[in-house]
Order: C-alpha cells, then sequence, then structure tokens
C-alpha cells in the first residue's frame, strides 16, 4: 500500500505513519501536502490525498482512488478503487464507496430523528443499511420503518424527507459509477 504524492514519488504506508503529527494533527508529507491520517487507515498502492485532507481511523481508501484536498473520509469509511473523492467532500463514518465511483462534492443529507438519510447516488437514498431507489421508497417507506422499528410519526417524518430529497436531491452530491460499478 502506499500513497502518490504530487512529486511522482510512492509513499508506503509505513512511511506515512513515520512522518510525526504536528500539535493539529496534520503529518507534512514530503511534497508539502498536509493530511490528518487516522490510526489503522489503510491507504492502496497509488493512491492520492489532496492537501489538508483527513483520513478517519481505520478507514480505506482504494488502490489509485484519489482524495481531494480538504475532503474529509469518515472513520471505518471504505472508498473504492480508482474512485475519486472531490475537494471539501466529506464522507461519513462507515459510509462506502464503490470502484470507479467519482463525488464531486458532499451528497444531499438529512438527519431525521433516526437514521440518516443519504442521496446514495442517481436515483437511490439510503436510510441507515436501506439502499433503494426513489420509487421503491414512495411505494414502501411505511412497511420499511414499521420493519426497522420506526414509530409513526417518525415515519411519517422519513416520508416527508424522502419526498424532499427527491424533488431537490438530483442535482446536490450525485455519486456517478464508472462501467465497472456493481453497485
Amino acid at each position: 500500500m502506499s500513497i502518490l504524492l504530487k512529486n511522482g514519488k510512492l509513499l508506503s504506508n509505513a512511511e506515512i505513519f513515520a512522518i510525526p503529527v504536528d500539535g493539529d494533527g496534520w503529518r507534512l508529507l514530503p511534497d508539502g501536502a498536509r493530511a490528518r491520517i487516522g490510526d489503522g487507515a489503510r491507504i492502496g498502492d497509488g493512491a492520492r490525498i489532496g492537501d489538508r485532507a483527513s483520513i478517519g481511523a481505520r478507514a480505506s481508501i482504494g488502490a489509485r482512488a484519489s482524495i481531494g484536498a480538504r475532503a474529509s473520509i469518515g472513520a471505518r469509511a471504505s472508498i473504492g478503487a480508482r474512485a475519486s473523492i472531490g475537494a471539501r467532500a466529506s464522507i461519513g463514518d462507515g459510509a462506502s464507496i464503490g470502484d470507479g465511483a467519482r463525488m464531486d462534492h458532499s451528497p444531499l443529507a438529512i438527519q431525521g430523528s433516526g437514521h440518516l438519510a443519504i442521496q446514495h447516488s442517481k436515483g437511490f437514498i439510503s436510510i441507515g443499511c436501506e439502499i433503494h431507489s426513489h420509487d421503491e421508497w414512495l411505494e414502501h417507506y411505511v412497511v420499511i420503518g414499521k420493519i426497522n422499528g420506526y414509530s409513526e410519526a417518525q415515519i411519517e417524518e422519513y416520508g416527508k424527507i424522502l419526498r424532499f430529497m427527491i424533488e431537490n436531491g438530483h442535482e446536490i452530491g450525485v455519486v456517478e459509477h464508472d462501467a465497472e460499478e456493481t453497485k
């Protein structure tokens, strides 16, 4: 595993973690970029990490992935091989972005009283561990809510969240996948 620096040099994970952390938690990489890289994070071969990007503890960055300047990758998040996360984008704890995905900015995300709702990809929304198309959510959100232990008030709340996201999320933070992406 290694990180590709702006000057074309590869830096191994051992070399990355050997760089001392300053008082603010940044590692000064040999190419002048600063990055926060959490304990146990894994960085795939040839991955690029932008200046002032933050990689959470136990996060995984795939081979040849690109993390933009000032982007934030949460703890235990997984960024697939060849994926591109744009500058200032924020990927939450435990989130998973597939191989070859491209995210130019943060997705539309709304925290309800239960789980976080995220515009997962074009035409798809995730709430907690459930990922469904817009049409599937609109048709089945009441049943899905009941199965997941949501109260009637929460089901009504998430119905409003879903309708808002479907009406407004098509232009905000949509993830695009390359032809090899299967999810």
